[in-house]
């Protein structure tokens, strides 16, 4: 074979060898093409998926803030409702906290995270009205943050009162955490209130007043139920009452010293209607025994001394006759001519009628002339009243009923917490 027929050859193979390189090319391109089409296609559906989803959720966060949703009621996914119509989503949550709302559509999900939002929180004594102490006052304040150690003492953010009305004291006010001479737990510096003679609203951290009232719900804290649900809240309880009146504090510390509890570390006991407690006394009970007094519809009030009972207090009003719920109260105490009303509250009432108009007495549900030295907590869950105690008052903080998180307060949707997965 000549050279030129050689080269020739080889061209030709060469030639063909490139044009194979370029066919292979040319299928590896096209097949590249395609796969390309296909992944923006799948990228175009997931986004919109995730729109979707994500719509579903921001409409649901819309809902939950507008209409104060709570993810503990059984209805709350039912409250969503109208998103799942409108957006097209599905929506699912768990049933503790932090829950989880979840919206899903077809592959594509988004989550928000809710939880307790401290508006309410932990606090020996608590209110959605106004209160006034006058008196010597020594206070355990409940125990919140962990801030530091100094050596040999823990020290913790505190917190004394959380009100939503206004704070008055005058008298000598002490809060701390000395609930034994033993211990090394101190509150923090700014976390404390004293106050010496003159009356005041000028306290440190821990107490809070003038709170707003939307972020107080202190029986979904206590109870973890909405409080239009107190009635399976009562069926619950193990003793239950209703007029007791000048007999109420002398039921309760027979209950506490009765054998039937002598072994147990609680008891919750629910009265309807007005309690005197006088007659309620330490002698007798059960060292570990700590009850919860709920008093509904009715006022507490006592004159006398009480010591060293383990006992909380929470008082409130579900009354349906009465379109301003804290004025409910005159009846307990006044009669119809504006004098102490003969009763169980008598004797109370008189000792303070000289002292206390007749609009506070309509809003009054706890008033206190006496000494009274407890381990527990208070709670006047009644928005518009005027709680007043003029005592020796001694409360040390004992969170024995405070629910599943006594550091919470209305649920409410972490900030941030939107998420895609």
């Amino acid at each position: 074979m000549n050279k030129f027929k050689q080269h020739g050859l080889g061209t030709l193979m060469v030639v063909s060898g490139i044009a194979v390189i370029i066919a292979a090319f040319s299928a590896v391109v096209a097949k590249s093409g395609f796969s390309e089409v296909k992944r923006t296609q799948a990228i175009v559906i997931s986004a919109r998926e995730g729109g979707v989803a994500k719509a579903g959720l921001q409409c649901a966060a819309a809902l939950i803030q507008n209409d104060n949703l709570n993810p503990n009621d059984e209805n709350f996914i039912d409250s969503l409702d109208s998103c799942k119509e409108t957006v097209g989503v599905s929506y699912q949550i768990n049933d503790s906290e932090p829950w989880v709302l979840t919206s899903t559509f077809k592959n594509a999900s988004f989550k928000l995270l809710m939880a307790a939002s401290g508006g309410g929180g932990a606090a020996t004594f608590k209110t959605t009205g106004d209160v006034t102490f006058e008196g010597a006052f020594s206070w355990v304040p409940a125990r919140l943050e962990f801030e530091k150690t100094v050596h040999p003492f823990d020290y913790y953010k505190c917190s004394s009162i959380i009100a939503g009305g206004d704070v008055t004291i005058g008298g000598g006010f002490q809060s701390g955490l000395q609930r034994a001479a033993s211990s090394l737990d101190k509150c923090i510096s700014g976390y404390t209130t004293t106050v010496v003679t003159e009356m005041t609203n000028n306290f440190g951290a821990d107490i809070q007043h003038g709170v707003d009232i939307n972020k107080l719900n202190f029986f979904q804290e206590t109870f973890n139920k909405d409080a239009s649900k107190w009635q399976k809240v009562r069926e619950s309880f193990d003793e239950k009452f209703s007029s007791l009146g000048d007999k109420c504090g002398q039921t309760l510390n027979d209950l506490m010293t009765s054998g039937e509890y002598k072994d147990k570390s609680e008891i919750r006991i629910w009265i309807d209607g007005d309690c005197q407690l006088d007659g309620l006394k330490k002698e007798g009970h059960p060292p570990n025994l700590n009850a919860l007094i709920v008093i509904k519809d009715g006022a507490l009030g006592s004159h006398g001394a009480i010591g060293g009972v383990n006992a909380s207090f929470y008082l409130f009003d579900h009354r349906e006759n009465s379109d301003d719920k804290g004025f409910n109260y005159g009846s307990s105490w006044l009669d119809k001519n504006g004098n102490c009303k003969e009763g169980p509250l008598e004797q109370v009432c008189t000792a303070k009628i000289d002292t206390i108009s007749n609009e506070d007495w309509k809003r009054m549900p706890f008033l206190f002339v006496g000494s009274f030295d407890t381990n527990g907590f208070f709670i006047v869950d009644v928005e518009g009243s005027y709680s007043h105690i003029f005592a020796g008052f001694a409360p040390k903080y004992d969170d024995a009923f405070t629910g599943d998180n006594p550091n919470g307060g209305v649920p409410k949707i972490v900030k941030g917490s939107f998420h895609d997965f």
